[in-house]
């Protein structure tokens, strides 16, 4: 299970490296009420291999640098290691270099572990997009 995790976290890290973010004031019902959508969104995405979709919840940065076939590489790797998406359990979150970074402990079809998804929250104007995910 740590080669998939090392693996996956540099995969997406190299994919989905946030440039530039704002740290979400508040408590963690606030975050987790912000970032639960977006990462709903992003994990039907990954179920359906859904480029564009996952495009519309990507910053700025994020779209520049996600090339469909890196994309589609990505989601090819993390179904072969890990299965397809059961559920997740908020967990938290941090604030780090102006960023909030929310937390989930997830779980997949092929492993017994637990994943750790980590999603970094940008906000434009009332909307909040991703600025990197990793699972680890």
């Amino acid at each position: 299970m740590r080669n998939i995790a090392v693996f996956l976290a540099a995969l997406f890290c190299l994919i989905a490296q946030p440039l530039s973010a704002d740290v979400i004031e508040g408590a963690d019902e606030q975050v987790e009420k912000i970032a639960n959508p977006v990462l709903e969104v992003l994990l039907e995405c990954l179920e359906k291999n859904d480029y564009q979709k996952y495009l519309s919840q990507a910053d700025e940065a994020h779209r520049d640098l996600l090339t469909r076939d890196k994309y589609i590489q990505a989601n090819t790797q993390v179904k072969e290691k890990m299965g397809k998406y059961i559920s997740r359990e908020y967990i938290g979150f941090l604030n780090q270099s102006n960023m909030t970074v929310a937390l989930w402990k997830a779980r997949f079809t092929k492993i017994d572990d637990d994943v750790l998804i980590k999603l970094v929250i940008n906000r434009k104007g009332d909307k909040y997009y991703a600025a990197g995910m990793w699972f680890q």
